[in-house]
């Protein structure tokens, strides 16, 4: 009786959460039921109609500061910031929304990025969500699972900021990092993966103009890139709208358990992304991160 008050831009609050609303369907099914069918993003959506006409620069700030001014001006403000106090970053964008420089920031500092909608505040942490325990078991909450094992994609990187920024007056003269780690750890001395394992591979962000920044975050660039990657894909029964047991519950961020006895999977990844359907939990998604494996999960 009140969908006629449900319209574009409006704020829904949700399992306290701010949502606006972007997309509302109307049809008619084959029984002639008339249905509504309402898409909601979380609010800091908000932050794509904001934007910083012309350079935006922000010149060697601590992260806190950074931030305050990447968000000056909008209704959001800056929440817990879990940065070292001594660090000292850069950033240097043209005609770009807030929500694009908040994610570059987060990427130049290091830190993920932590939305309260309630309180249209952003916070930057070392890492987002927790260990809950919560664990996805097929024929349990887990109804399918997809495994895609692919080896590393570089064991040599050469990482470039703005305006050919390098990492060589940090890293003794060396534009290159290197990482064998993964075939070592399987046994390859190193000198033969150096020449059987050789994967060469550039990367570029203009979101860096220091190079000490540059190399932290290439740093954790090649730790990942060195290591085959792992994905799974996830389609899972939200539980926790049934029996609102705690073990269910699983949020943005959180590390969880999949585990298919059948498929020889038992790993813990983190939550990516989740698309729930609040009267239709039974539809919910899940995407879940790769994870680095242990030499048990990629003896297939």
């Amino acid at each position: 009786p009140k969908a006629q008050y449900i319209g574009h831009d409006q704020e829904v609050i949700y399992e306290d959460k701010r949502y606006i609303i972007t997309q509302v369907t109307k049809e008619r099914d084959n029984n002639g039921r008339g249905i509504l069918h309402v898409e909601c993003e979380l609010a800091y959506i908000e932050l794509l109609n904001a934007v910083k006409q012309g350079e935006f620069l922000v010149d060697r700030k601590s992260a806190v500061e950074g931030l305050k001014q990447i968000l000056h001006g909008t209704r959001w403000t800056v929440g817990t910031v879990e940065a070292d106090d001594d660090g000292i970053y850069s950033l240097q964008e043209v005609d770009k929304t807030v929500l694009y420089l908040v994610r570059s920031w987060a990427k130049v500092v290091g830190l993920e990025v932590q939305w309260d909608s309630m309180n249209r505040r952003v916070n930057m942490l070392k890492q987002v969500g927790s260990d809950r325990g919560a664990a996805f078991r097929y024929r349990r909450n887990l109804k399918s699972v997809k495994r895609t094992v692919i080896p590393p994609r570089a064991t040599v990187l050469y990482p470039y900021g703005k305006n050919a920024l390098s990492i060589a007056d940090f890293n003794e003269g060396k534009e290159y990092l290197e990482d064998y780690s993964w075939y070592l750890s399987q046994g390859v001395p190193l000198a033969e993966a150096k020449r059987k394992y050789r994967k060469e591979y550039i990367w570029r962000d203009d979101n860096f103009i220091l190079a000490h920044n540059l190399l932290d975050a290439a740093r954790k660039k090649l730790a990942e890139l060195s290591q085959p990657t792992v994905s799974y894909e996830c389609n899972v029964l939200d539980l926790s709208a049934v029996t609102g047991l705690p073990e269910y519950k699983f949020r943005l961020g959180d590390i969880v358990r999949v585990y298919d006895s059948e498929l020889g999977i038992d790993v813990k990844t983190r939550i990516l992304r989740i698309k729930r359907f609040p009267q239709e939990p039974w539809k919910n998604e899940v995407e879940l991160s790769h994870i680095i494996p242990g030499l048990q999960d990629v003896e297939d």
